[in-house]
């Protein structure tokens, strides 16, 4: 396949920038942006449209987290349909996931889950992988993920597992520094060896971002500036492989657009034997992880209703809801549209919340609506004949939902 381009120093594309992007006065000091690709595989609506918008401006190179390359499941035809779909829209610079799975048996985990680095997963991997390219006629990059844990009888080292897929399924490598120092001290092996281990034609881009050091152990969270022994081991990265196609990743504690184009600004100046109670508090990440995650994500679906009942009975209420109804959709907002129905059957939750939460799903659906063409009265009465309304049937526009309440929802909402 064809040599992809070197395109500078980007920023992750986050809804809490989208208006200062798009302010036709403000230059940014960035080349590219990277955007979620699941936030994107829907029908229409404001999410899409800004999209649209921002790579009318700049280059964009989507960066998915639910294809689950590693997982006994099929690959998701839904999931690859969508994706092929959002590929063609806004023709990205390239696409990439992660080395990792995120789900079995249906269920989502909405995390990535660490591969096994054994012969006979290095051979599913690179199947799926060469399914993927032709599917989608794209040379795939694959992320380096940060790990907890190790499975015994590995025979081979992540690194070597890593180049070997790029080798066999003539696929690339995103590089993501971070988790290399992450997995490093998780895990005990010194990081420069991952980095001399693989072949520079394989990095296509780099990821860097901030985590957590909680002292036996560190969390790859993104909610915090790079710290300098990543600086330091990014430095390493561009001695051996050259100038490579860089990002920050923020995705907890968004700091404003300026702030994070400082951060931007550092990194082109940078150019220039474990018992069992210890491994259980490192299984406890990806476990509380999956739960916290989902908690998140519902928060920002139902704000009001997080206003009016509180943090407390929320939380409660939504791990209960967690626990009953699993993810099993590659999009995270898919599981928020059943929280209301289950609060509705609530013993301890009054109608009227569920009420408000069905209002807050429905604006959501509304903003993701499909894009769909839309006729005013005038319009109607010039394109058909007096003896065709008798037979006229109207359908609402994707974005025109129809909503009976017992309750003043709107009203309510709106204080």
């Amino acid at each position: 396949m064809s040599k992809l381009p070197y395109l500078g120093f980007g920023l992750g594309l986050r809804p809490p920038h989208y208006d200062s992007i798009l302010n036709p006065d403000t230059e940014l000091n960035v080349d590219w942006f990277e955007a979620i690709t699941e936030d994107f595989l829907i029908d229409g609506g404001n999410p899409l449209y800004y999209l649209d918008r921002v790579r009318e401006r700049y280059p964009v190179v989507l960066h998915g987290v639910s294809l689950s390359i590693g997982s006994t499941d099929p690959l998701n035809p839904e999931y690859l349909k969508r994706w092929k779909n959002l590929i063609n829209r806004i023709n990205p610079i390239w696409i990439s996931d992660h080395f990792c799975w995120t789900g079995v048996h249906g269920i989502n985990l909405h995390d990535l889950m660490p591969l096994p680095c054994t012969e006979e997963a290095l051979n599913h991997v690179v199947e799926r992988v060469k399914q993927v390219q032709d599917y989608t006629g794209r040379q795939l990059l694959l992320e380096n993920t940060s790990s907890y844990v190790e499975y015994p009888n590995a025979d081979m080292t992540e690194w070597e597992f890593v180049t070997e897929v790029c080798k066999r399924a003539d696929s690339l490598l995103l590089l993501d520094v971070n988790n290399i120092y992450v997995s490093a001290f998780n895990h005990g092996f010194n990081p420069n060896d991952f980095l001399n281990a693989i072949p520079e034609d394989r990095v296509q881009q780099i990821h860097l971002a901030g985590h957590s050091n909680l002292g036996t152990h560190i969390v790859d969270t993104h909610d915090a500036p790079v710290v300098d022994g990543v600086w330091s081991l990014y430095k390493n990265a561009l001695k051996r492989f050259g100038a490579v196609s860089t990002m920050i990743e923020r995705d907890d504690n968004i700091p404003p657009l300026p702030e994070l184009l400082d951060e931007d600004t550092s990194m082109e100046a940078h150019v220039v034997g474990e018992d069992l109670e210890f491994r259980q508090t490192r299984l406890n990440v990806y476990h509380n992880g999956y739960t916290l995650r989902l908690l998140e994500t519902l928060e920002k679906c139902y704000p009001a209703l997080v206003s009016v009942i509180g943090e407390e009975l929320f939380e409660t209420i939504a791990r209960e809801y967690i626990a009953a109804d699993p993810s099993r959709h590659f999009c995270l907002s898919v599981m928020c549209e059943r929280f209301s129905h289950f609060l509705s059957t609530h013993s301890s939750v009054d109608p009227i919340f569920a009420e408000l939460a069905e209002f807050e799903s429905t604006l959501d659906q509304v903003l993701g609506a499909a894009d769909g063409p839309h006729l005013t009265f005038d319009q109607m009465v010039a394109a058909l004949a007096p003896e065709d309304w008798a037979n006229l049937i109207l359908e609402l526009h994707p974005s025109l939902v129809v909503r009976s309440f017992h309750y003043p929802i709107p009203a309510f909402w709106q204080h």
